[in-house]
């Protein structure tokens, strides 16, 4: 949808004023305390926080070669990043990107999703230039099931297909507007369920 690097770099080509607002805020809430509250997972014997000692991965840069989703290696993106974001010396590799990764939870990913879209749609409805069907939005409901890590404590607390560990993921999607209005993922198969829960917080 925008380019992940102008997020933190200046853009490489001149872009709307919606695409404009979007990277301006969510550059802003990238950097806001606020998105890093609950955010730091346990991990292997450490439950530490993220700290400015790791001035190669610091959570920021990690959140956004996640959201990087360009068909290049893992190692490309990063070295890219680097040099965009003014990094010193070699960049991070692949392997350091991974074990700081899994310290992160889901719930940066989240907010930041949840912001981008609430400032979208009050852009276009200030703007009146949504697609609509007789005023209306048109929206549809889709789920499939995800199969996950075959790790024991999602094997505990997931869906089991097969013998491995697998969850309901749902999303709501505004079909004359090309986005995705949120997600939901679920431990059982309850498609129904999900759809309302979907609804209610959409």
């Amino acid at each position: 949808m925008y380019k992940i690097h102008q997020f933190e770099c200046l853009p490489v080509a001149p872009i709307n004023g919606l695409s404009s607002l979007i990277c301006t805020s969510a550059r802003n809430l990238i950097h806001s305390p606020e998105l890093w509250e609950n955010a730091i997972v346990k991990g292997r014997g450490n439950n530490a926080p993220f700290t400015r000692k790791a001035r190669k991965l610091p959570k920021e840069k990690v959140l956004i070669s996640v959201l990087d989703i360009r068909r290049s290696t893992l190692s490309v993106r990063l070295s890219e990043q680097h040099e965009c974001m003014g990094g010193c010396g070699t960049p991070p590799s692949a392997q350091a990107f991974s074990k700081v990764r899994m310290r992160m939870n889901e719930q940066p990913f989240r907010m930041l999703f949840s912001r981008m879209v609430r400032l979208e749609y009050g852009y276009r409805d200030r703007q009146n230039c949504f697609a609509l069907v007789d005023g209306m939005l048109v929206l549809a409901i889709d789920g499939s099931l995800l199969q996950l890590p075959n790790l024991p404590g999602f094997r505990e607390d997931y869906i089991d297909v097969n013998g491995s560990p697998s969850a309901l993921m749902s999303v709501l999607y505004d079909t004359m507007n090309s986005r995705i209005l949120e997600a939901d993922l679920s431990d059982a198969r309850d498609e129904r369920g999900a759809a309302i829960r979907l609804i209610g917080q959409a």
